[in-house]
């Protein structure tokens, strides 16, 4: 979990100092932001996806009142937590990368400023 923690925390910092063009860094597969399971994505507060570097398809697109598969509205938790202690962790349902059933997933979620927008960015991992 702390290996997670510093990977968003490191993240932010390069999104702070560079905004959107960091995501480019973050889309390479099998570099220290996207191995394995493990990888970033970011939402503006209105649940615009601004990075999902496992699942490209999803930015551009609006997660409002999208649940995962035990009707968590998990996306509004994330901003729930970024607005309320600036960072933390949340527990959801989501397919692994290359996978569509979903698996138990913990997100670690924190506040940025991308371009100026305030915004969160997180990683996560699968437990099992």
């Amino acid at each position: 979990m702390t290996q997670i923690e510093a990977l968003v925390n490191k993240a932010a910092a390069l999104v702070e100092s560079q905004g959107k063009a960091a995501f480019t860094e973050f889309r390479k597969g099998g570099s220290e932001w996207f191995s394995g399971d493990t990888y970033l994505f970011a939402y503006d507060m209105n649940l615009n996806v601004l990075l999902n570097a496992a699942f490209p398809k999803r930015e551009g697109t609006n997660t409002t009142g999208q649940k995962d598969s035990n009707g968590k509205l998990f996306h509004d938790e994330f901003v729930k937590v970024t607005q309320s202690k600036g960072s933390g962790w949340v527990d959801y349902m989501f397919p692994k990368p290359g996978q569509t059933q979903p698996s138990q997933k913990w997100g670690y979620v924190k506040a940025v400023n991308v371009d100026g927008v305030p915004a969160l960015i997180g990683a996560g991992f699968y437990p099992e």
